[in-house]
This record gives structure tokens, C-alpha cells and sequence, in this order.
């Protein structure tokens, strides 16, 4: 009994020692790790701002273009001339430039651009109508001024030559002293065309820059000439319509550029006016040109 009274004592001493000492074990740890923890360095600020650049890059809230086809109506207000192949004097005789052919109606087309792979390119299929017309020079003749005029002479024979007023004008009274102030000739076409465009804006294509290039089959709808001229001191028109022997089907290409709905528009013909062997002499060696602006409508 002597013997066993010590030991309690001693369990009982030990046992708040042993829990005082692990838990003071336990408490360095925590502190240690604590005090570990607390040592890191700070992340890096403009590291997180690139990953978070990065993952918005890659969100749904990135901007996308809306990359779609679209519509041009397209409108020219042209000049026309006549290229001599052989630079040498021009068979027809017509003007370089004249009032009277500003007056036709302008040229119109309606193409319709399909994106390559929604990129600035387009190819523009499309439609449209369009005319030439030419103003003859007069030469004096005494004191009068003589213009030319086209003449059929046979089915498939077409001339030029100066306009006789009795036969021509139908003026058989010499008193009503006729006389010619201007003779024009005009043709008309429908067109079928292909274009290929580059927008320098992506997603706008009708906000900058514009160019594009293309072919044209013009298939020809009408002809006619008009003769201006004075009798009995009155104005008086004569028109005809006729074909000429004007070519029936044209090829040409197309060349545009602009800013915005604004451009300047050229188009240069493959083909002679006239049927081969069938207009005035030298005519086959002639080529139509256009020059002019233009106005995209939509």
C-alpha cells in the first residue's frame, strides 16, 4: 500500500506535464507553419492582369465581326469615246467631248457580294443596263456648218456621210433654209457581270476605301440616232430608231474605286461597235471607252 501510493502521485503530476508539452509541440508547429505560410512572396500584379486578358480573350465577351453579304446598287454617269487601234485619224468623226452626250441616262448595275471565306473580298455577281453614245463633229461647208450622220444603205452595209436636208431631214423647200446643230447616235445594252471587290473595312464594307475589277457581257436591247437642227427659224428633233448593224454582243472589263459610296468607274470594250465588215470603213479597228463617277445607292 506504501509503495503503490507514490506511483499515483506521480501519473497524476505527469498526465498535466504530458498534455502541457504536446500541446506546446503542437502550438510550435502551427506556429511554424503559420510563420512558413506568412514568408511566401505576393503574386505578381501583371501576371494575373495577363491571365486575365488572356481568359477574357478566350470568353464570351470577345468581339467578333459580323461578317455578312451584302447589296450595291450602283449608279455611273459616264463619258464616252472611241479608241483608234491604228493612231491614226478616227473613221467616225464624232466629238471628244460634248454637252449633248451628258444628256443620255446613266449607266445602273445591281451586284450582290459574296465574302470569300469573310475575308474583304467579295465576288459580285450581278446585273444591270448600260448605253454609249457619240456626238459627230461638224466641218464648215461656206458658211454652213455639215454634220454626219449614220445611213443604213443595205441590210448589212451601215455608213457615215453628211446630212443632206432634202433627203435626210425630209426639208424639200429651200426656203425654210434648214440647218444641223448636232448629230448624235446612241446604243444600249443589258449586261450580265462579275466583279471581284476589296473593302478595306471589314465588317463595313460600304464605310472605306473600295476597289474592284470586273467583266462585262453586254447584250445589245436598242439603238437609235437623233438629228438637231432649225427650219422656218424652229427647232425641230428627228429621230430614228435603228440597230446600224451595231454588234449585237459585247465583251468588255470593268475597273471602280472609291471611298465610301462615293467613286470613279472605267470600262473598256473587246469588240468593235459594228459587226465585223458591216459599218462605216475603219470601224473595225475601234474600240469603245468609258470614263465616269459613280454613286452606290445601298
Amino acid at each position: 500500500m506504501k509503495k503503490t501510493l507514490p506511483l499515483l502521485l506521480l501519473s497524476f503530476v505527469g498526465s498535466p506535464v504530458a498534455h502541457a508539452v504536446v500541446s506546446s509541440t503542437n502550438g510550435s508547429t502551427n506556429s511554424s507553419t503559420n510563420s512558413s505560410t506568412n514568408t511566401l512572396s505576393p503574386p505578381n500584379v501583371h501576371t494575373q492582369e495577363a491571365l486575365i486578358q488572356k481568359d477574357a480573350a478566350k470568353g464570351d465577351d470577345s468581339y467578333t465581326p459580323l461578317i455578312t453579304n451584302y447589296y450595291s446598287c450602283m449608279i455611273d454617269f459616264p463619258l464616252d469615246f472611241l479608241v483608234n487601234l491604228d493612231n491614226g485619224k478616227p473613221p467616225l468623226p464624232v466629238e471628244k467631248f460634248s454637252l449633248a452626250c451628258l444628256a443620255h441616262s446613266p449607266n445602273i448595275a445591281f451586284t450582290y457580294g459574296m465574302r470569300i471565306h469573310t475575308s474583304r473580298f467579295a465576288i459580285c455577281p450581278g446585273i444591270g443596263c448600260s448605253s454609249l453614245k457619240y456626238s459627230f463633229k461638224g466641218h464648215k461647208s461656206g458658211e454652213e456648218m455639215i454634220f454626219p450622220a449614220l445611213k443604213r444603205v443595205k441590210k448589212d452595209d451601215t455608213e457615215c456621210s453628211d446630212i443632206d436636208p432634202a433627203a435626210d431631214l425630209h426639208v424639200a423647200d429651200t426656203e425654210a433654209k434648214a440647218k444641223v446643230s448636232s448629230s448624235t447616235f446612241s446604243v444600249s445594252y443589258f449586261d450580265i457581270l462579275l466583279r471581284l471587290r476589296f473593302n478595306s473595312v471589314l465588317d463595313e464594307p460600304k464605310d472605306g476605301f473600295y476597289v474592284w475589277l470586273g467583266g462585262k457581257l453586254g447584250i445589245r436591247i436598242d439603238a437609235s440616232s437623233s438629228i438637231t437642227f432649225s427650219k422656218y427659224d424652229e427647232s425641230s428633233v428627228l429621230s430614228s430608231t435603228e440597230y446600224y448593224n451595231l454588234r449585237r454582243y459585247v465583251w468588255g472589263v470593268q475597273l471602280g474605286m472609291g471611298y465610301h459610296r462615293f467613286g470613279l468607274t472605267a470600262g473598256y470594250s473587246f469588240n468593235s461597235l459594228f459587226e465585223d465588215g458591216q459599218g462605216p470603213s475603219g470601224t473595225n479597228r475601234i474600240r469603245p471607252l468609258s470614263i465616269g463617277v459613280q454613286l452606290d445607292l445601298f
